[in-house]
């Protein structure tokens, strides 16, 4: 059986002002599969990818991340070394002068020998598509562009699970078919919040429906997505189009 890279076991949450966020919480992922986190806003969505990245700790319950509790500091060093996230708006975390430096911000700062440091980086690039980039300022690129460079930027630390929070928010059409694209074709583990169920079908092979800091139901990508009551009762909408799109993956009716 393949191993288990995130695990959360009545996982519950509370920000400072009382909001409870997460509540019970339960998702178990596996190595290389791809999840899809749906549900409406504030359903504990962008809480639970922080608390995986171990940006934010549980009140209560626990997470393990590719074998390890995030509750040990020590484990917590070495574990984020080996998680990228990839936050909704890209311009949280690019802060360098041009996309080379960005990119291999995050394997010099983890002291590896720069030439090292430079194939990651270049390897990066050329899996995001930006080759040709390296001398370009990042916030001078189109919204499309920027997310590629913040994902280019995570994949030079070559990690096993990547966290993305709503990848395909704001982007033009096809900055956000560039960025489907390079999604499909990462053969890495994905937990990825999201309302476009375009990128839940061509991207995910699972799907955990969030509801009032719970996962009211998980399982196929296409099966949870086809059933509009079950998304109805956790304040989505089906749209009219998606039935459509289901019937040519099998899953509709």
């Amino acid at each position: 059986m393949a191993r288990v890279d995130l695990r959360a076991s009545k996982l519950s949450f509370a920000y400072p002002d009382g909001t409870h966020s997460l509540e019970g919480c339960d998702l178990v992922v596996r190595e290389r599969e791809k999840w899809a986190l749906i549900g409406p806003n504030g359903a504990g969505k962008t809480t639970l990818l922080l608390l995986a990245d171990g940006l934010l700790r549980p009140a209560s319950g626990a997470i393990e991340v590719l074998g390890s509790a995030l509750s040990n500091p020590r484990e917590m060093v070495e574990i984020r070394k080996r998680v990228g996230f990839l936050f909704q708006n890209p311009d949280d975390q690019l802060f360098c002068t041009t996309v080379l430096e960005e990119v291999l911000f995050g394997p010099l700062n983890h002291d590896l020998p720069p030439e090292v440091a430079r194939a990651r980086a270049d390897a990066a690039l050329r899996s995001a598509g930006l080759e040709g980039y390296e001398k370009r300022v990042p916030q001078h690129l189109s919204g499309g562009e920027k997310r590629k460079v913040a994902v280019a930027s995570v994949l030079s630390m070559e990690p096993e699970l990547l966290l993305f929070d709503e990848p395909t928010n704001d982007l033009d059409p096809r900055g956000r078919v560039e960025i489907l694209q390079l999604l499909e074709n990462m053969p890495l583990t994905m937990l990825i919040a999201t309302h476009d169920y375009e990128l839940v079908l061509r991207v995910c092979s699972h799907v955990a429906l969030m509801n009032r800091g719970r996962v009211a139901a998980s399982g196929p990508a296409d099966k949870i997505l086809a059933d509009k009551e079950l998304l109805e009762s956790c304040g989505l909408v089906q749209p009219e189009w998606l039935p459509y799109l289901l019937k040519g993956n099998g899953a509709a009716g």
